[in-house]
Formats: structure tokens, sequence, C-alpha cells
């Protein structure tokens, strides 16, 4: 191998390394959607060097390759007297927006249960069904239908949901909603659940 060769496959590595770093900072990357980037992700010098860089930086890379899509943590630096600044902000969310995430979850552990379909699709109204559980409706029908539209909106921003592109009444619940919404973040599943329909309750 010449100089000028070894020198191009350097320079092509960089590049590639540049661009899945970019992208895992601006947001996950799933296989579907960034063949390129994923196809570099799999390469296991691409990965290391990315997991070594962003160490640095105090981030965490999470990938599951069965899935297909990798996304940023930051590390966890609580117990440190003087923690570098978060380049991955918290994101506050609303009562009815946490109840979605939780419930969204919920709905993917008892698709995966099932078997079957592997994608977990559910319908808009479904959404609505269970969000009046948690969610007091105060004012009219069409007020608290605007409102779902939010928390749905909302979950896609958060990419937990996907809507069907022959129907926007019915939505794929995302993969990665496992990960987002994982044993940490969710704690007790079902008492938290418990915990927001008493809440409802005691406001209704």
């Amino acid at each position: 191998m010449t100089t000028e060769t070894r020198e191009a496959l350097d320079s092509t590595q960089a590049f590639s390394l540049s661009q899945l770093l970019i992208a895992l900072m601006k947001g996950p990357i799933y296989a579907d959607k960034h063949a390129p980037l994923w196809e570099s992700l799999l390469s296991g010098s691409c990965r290391a060097e990315a997991v070594d860089y962003l160490k640095v930086l105090g981030l965490q890379l999470y990938v599951d390759d069965a899935e297909g899509y990798a996304f940023l943590r930051q590390d966890p630096f609580e117990d440190e007297p003087n923690p570098p600044p978060r380049l991955i902000q918290r994101r506050s969310l609303s009562f009815p927006v946490s109840v979605l995430c939780l419930t969204l979850r919920q709905w993917l552990l008892e698709h995966d249960t099932r078997g079957g379909e592997v994608r977990a699709i559910i319908e808009r109204r479904q959404i609505r069904d269970e969000m009046a559980l948690f969610v007091p409706q105060t004012g009219s029908e069409a007020k608290f239908d605007e409102a779902i539209d939010r928390y749905i909106r909302r979950s896609e921003e958060l990419g937990l949901l996907k809507p069907l592109k022959d129907d926007p009444q019915r939505f794929e619940i995302q993969r990665i909603t496992k990960a987002l919404v994982n044993a940490e973040w969710l704690g007790d599943l079902s008492a938290r659940l418990e915990e927001y329909k008493a809440h409802a309750d005691s406001i209704g």
C-alpha cells in the first residue's frame, strides 16, 4: 500500500467518524433511516474510536445492534465534586406526556410478550382512551382532543412514536422506547401508573 493510498484511507475513516459523531450529537441514528452512518457504526474500529472520543466528553454510546438504533447518554457525575457541564440536557416532561411515555413502554412490553408482528402499532383512539384514565378531561371534547394531539406530537419529537404514512391515525411505537424509557427512568411501571391514576382521580 502506497503512502498516498494509506493517507486517503485515513482521511476517509476520519470523515466517517466525524459524520457519525455529529449525527449522534444531533439525536439517535437508526439502521433503516441512516444506512451509511449505521454501516460506519458497525465497523469495530470506528465504533471504538467513537466510544473513546465520546468518553472524553463525558458521553456514553448506547448501541442496540439487534433493534438497529444508537444514541448518546450523559455519564452520571452526580457524586463528583466538580462535575463537567452537561452536553445532553435533561428533558422536562409534563405530567400527561410522562403518562403517555410510560403507557407506550407498557404497550411495547405487552406486544413483545405476545409475539407475532414485529412492529407494535397503536391507534390514536387507543391512546385517547388510555390517556382519559389518567388525565382528567376539563372543557370540551374538542379541547381534550387537541391536548391528546399535542401529547402525541411531543412523543413523536422524543422519538417514541412514528405515524404510519398510509394512515396518520395509527402509529408505530419505536423500538428505541425500550432504551429511552428504561428501568432507571421508569422505576416500577405498574406502581407509577397507579400513582398517576390516583393523582388524576384526586383532581378530576
